[in-house]
């Protein structure tokens, strides 16, 4: 159960590959009044394509005035449109059939063609419920709405349709009658318990944010649940809009799984392995009865995601139906799970057309986020300005592994045109900001943080890479400065809310797996996988080393004491040893001593004292005595420092009377 909900769950958040598919010599039939004749794609000049194109369109408008109009034609035209043959299928396979669609919520995405009509159940259509949510919060995109618009089941079987703050105001004018917002609308997290007892539909379908579907999906659900189960989709495309790139899956790690269950005696049954893996949650369609008995047999915690995947122990017991790309083809938006294998590859026209219209090539179906980034980039903002602007933001959900790579481009992109000598302390700046986001404050991490979080994980990521490739080009007080900084932040971040935590869980595992066991440095993955270390999860510890060598590189002359005091203190944290920077650290401290603060004594003290990061001995010695001198000096200077190192001796005294005390009434 554990690795069910953890792992799997991981899975819909992994790292895809970008690779570019070659362009393959597919034939393309092109049918119509000119007759029927195969072209190479390759060999179509430009003329020969429109001509062809018009003859296709003639023939399907004729074939769509016949109702006896043969299936093989129309796949024929859909085929010319799409670029490549499509395996014919039968005029009736399953309850689908090749026909006109019937009219339902609206018109088909972008205007194509509807040619996949689906048969109803017997006794008619049954009444349907959908639950429109996000993977992780109860807010959608524009795009979701859209498609769930022009879905082809009839309008008076849909009881409702739940949509947070039951805003129709961007869906078709016929949705107004069913949409309302969920029954605890005021409540960031979803309780699918109240949720199911609250619609009035026979069945309930789940519809989310980073799909593309065909219009006859619905249709296509609910008469495979018909029976009584459930039916669920099983993942095997994956689109990225960013780049317009697919990636077919190839091989599911369900034997994996099953081989697990079988070393724990796991008594789950047939099939168990396959609904885990293999299904998107966010397609569950279900009867209503069957639902409300799930959910009240479990407890709900976590992400819609989470939560539905806890439903599945109970909906296994009903052998839920699968369906595969043969049964349906649709795509998720976001990369392919590492676990699998996958390889580029593109799917029929038909979906293609179908993403491109939906998801745009170099968009993430964020509006607010394109013009931030446009603005950002337009504007020649500072990074400091930048990661401001970026965190005042509201997001409506959680940003996409696409959304996150956009945003780091647009901040290197910023980093990229700084000089040498004004990139460190421009770095240090934008730290600043991250270290100000509020929601690392402790009760301040409410569901708006944790979907900002994406955000602030794009910079932080950036400006870590940033910070290891460029140290060597600061001076000392950057490297140091810049070292306190980060390590400060990951103490921070490592101590937030739950829910900002889970966020920035999630995204530590995405980039365990994006890197790969084989490129960590040795030591490196024991370290990240111990929860304990954020220096290890956050990936610190190695840009700390970077800079250590940077500052042991710095050509020999008086340092800044602030710069060096703050050095010390980040490598002590982070446990980062070498010797040659202690000594060059140590003889800075001493040469500077009579310009140290308060705040630099304190630092230099937790370094030997606490961390015991200095290991020369002769160092330690002549470094104390400098800073007892330096503090007695900061003592005359100022009262408020004498009190409180008085203050400290008391406590100090008083302590160790009491451990005397204890000692000896033993």
């Amino acid at each position: 159960d554990i690795w069910a909900r953890s792992s799997i769950s991981t899975f819909l958040l992994q790292w895809l590959v970008q690779l570019v598919a070659t362009e393959r010599r597919l034939p393309v039939m092109a049918v119509g009044a000119v007759g029927k004749r195969v072209f190479d794609r390759r060999r179509l000049s430009q003329r020969t394509r429109i001509l062809s194109g018009i003859a296709c369109v003639l023939a399907l408008l004729a074939c769509r005035s016949c109702e006896e109009a043969p299936a093989r034609l129309l796949l024929s035209v859909q085929t010319a449109f799409a670029g490549h043959t499509a395996a014919p299928s039968s005029a009736s396979r399953g309850g689908v059939r090749v026909a006109r669609a019937a009219k339902g919520f609206g018109s088909p995405v972008g205007s194509l063609p509807a040619t996949v009509e689906v048969a109803a159940p017997k006794g008619g259509w049954p009444m349907l419920s959908i639950i429109v949510m996000g993977t992780d919060s109860k807010s959608v995109g524009a795009a979701a709405l859209k498609q769930l618009g022009e879905q082809d089941y009839p309008l008076d079987k849909i009881k409702e349709i739940v949509v947070e703050g039951g805003d129709a105001s961007a869906l078709p004018s016929s949705w107004k009658g069913v949409v309302r917002d969920f029954s605890t609308k005021d409540a960031d997290d979803v309780d699918l318990t109240k949720e199911f007892g609250a619609c009035s539909g026979t069945v309930l379908a789940f519809w989310g944010d980073d799909h593309v579907s065909p219009s006859h999906r619905l249709k296509t659900q609910v008469l495979a649940a018909a029976e009584g189960s459930a039916s669920l989709l099983q993942q095997t495309w994956f689109y990225d809009p960013a780049d317009s790139d697919w990636s077919k899956v190839t091989y599911w790690p369900t034997k994996d799984f099953q081989s697990f269950l079988d070393s724990v005696n796991s008594s789950k049954p047939v099939g168990y392995a396959e609904l885990m893996v293999t299904t998107d949650p966010m397609t569950l369609c279900a009867p209503k009865a069957l639902l409300v008995d799930a959910s009240q047999r479990v407890k709900f915690r976590g992400s819609p995601v989470e939560e539905i995947k806890v439903l599945y122990d109970h909906i296994a017991e009903s052998k839920p139906r699968l369906l595969g790309d043969k049964e349906l083809s649709w795509a998720a938006v976001r990369a392919p799970p590492s676990a699998t294998v996958f390889e580029a590859a593109k799917p029929e026209g038909a979906l293609r057309k179908l993403a491109e219209l939906v998801c745009p090539k170099g968009t993430g179906g964020k509006e607010r986020l394109d013009s931030v980034l446009t603005q950002i980039k337009d504007t020649k903002m500072t990074p400091a300005k930048a990661v401001d602007s970026l965190l005042h933001e509201a997001l409506k959900k959680p940003l996409s592994d696409f959304e996150i790579k956009r945003v780091r481009k647009a901040l290197a992109e910023r980093l990229a045109e700084l000089k040498d000598k004004e990139s460190g302390p421009a770095v240090n700046d934008a730290i600043k900001e991250l270290l100000s986001w509020e929601g690392l404050v402790r009760g301040k991490g409410n569901q708006q943080m944790a979907r900002n979080f994406g955000l602030f994980w794009a910079a932080f990521v950036e400006l870590r890479k940033y910070t290891t490739e460029s140290a060597d080009f600061w001076d000392m007080s950057s490297v140091g400065f810049v070292a306190e900084g980060l390590v400060r932040l990951g103490q921070r971040m490592w101590g937030t809310d739950e829910r900002v935590n889970e966020a920035m869980t999630q995204l530590i595992l995405q980039e365990l797996n994006q890197k790969g066991d084989e490129e960590l440095e040795e030591g490196e993955l024991a370290s990240k996988r111990k929860s304990g270390d954020y220096f290890g999860a956050l990936s610190l510890k190695s840009v700390l080393e970077s800079m250590a060598y940077a500052a042991l590189d710095i050509p020999v002359e008086k340092y800044p004491v602030n710069g060096l005091c703050s050095l010390a203190w980040a490598l002590a944290e982070g446990n980062v040893v070498n010797q040659g920077v202690q000594m060059k650290v140590a003889r800075g401290i001493i040469a500077e001593v009579n310009r140290m603060q308060p705040a630099d004594v304190g630092k230099i003290f937790v370094a030997m004292e606490e961390k015991r990061w200095f290991k020369d001995q002769n160092t330690v010695a002549y470094l104390t005595e400098s800073l007892m001198s330096r503090v007695r000096t900061l003592k005359k200077e100022d009262a408020g420092i004498a009190q409180m190192v008085a203050e400290r001796q008391a406590e100090a005294s008083e302590e160790v009377a009491k451990a005397q005390a204890a000692k000896t009434s033993r």
